[in-house]
């Protein structure tokens, strides 16, 4: 595994890279955003990091279990701002979700924003959706 966060550290996102496998995971932290600033300046640094890779070449899981919950209007529109640029052109996307609350609010935007991303409660099951081994990530 290989850490990229580099020089310049997202408080509220880490991004590791399994390359052996061709895995793309974000994490999201448990640190709650500020300000709808702070969440904007976040993503878009998320978005910059994910775009240093060939999207076409690989998977993204991304893991929000570790989510402080919300769901403010606001914040839901900011976040619809930014969820496609996130997901765009990976071969396979997934995001794991800690809670039944949280499957249903994100397989609402998901499906709002014409996504095909699978929602999941365990690291195996995306794996096994990926077709990687279990145990990869947890």
């Amino acid at each position: 595994m290989v850490d990229i966060k580099g020089d310049n550290p997202n408080l509220h996102f880490v991004v590791t890279v399994i390359s052996q496998h061709g895995l793309i995971v974000f994490k999201r932290t448990d640190r709650a955003y500020a300000s709808l600033d702070e969440c904007e300046h976040a993503c878009h640094e998320l978005v910059r990091r994910l775009d240093m890779f060939s999207r076409r070449a690989l998977h993204l899981l991304g893991d929000l279990r570790s989510a402080p919950p919300r769901s403010d209007p606001a914040f839901e529109s900011m976040m619809g701002r930014y969820r496609k640029e996130i997901f765009r052109n990976f071969l396979l996307s997934a995001v794991l979700v800690r809670t039944a609350w949280g499957k249903m609010q994100m397989r609402r935007h998901i499906d709002s924003d014409g996504l095909d991303v699978p929602i999941f409660h365990e690291p195996n099951e995306a794996l096994a959706y990926f077709s990687l081994p279990k145990g990869l990530y947890r």
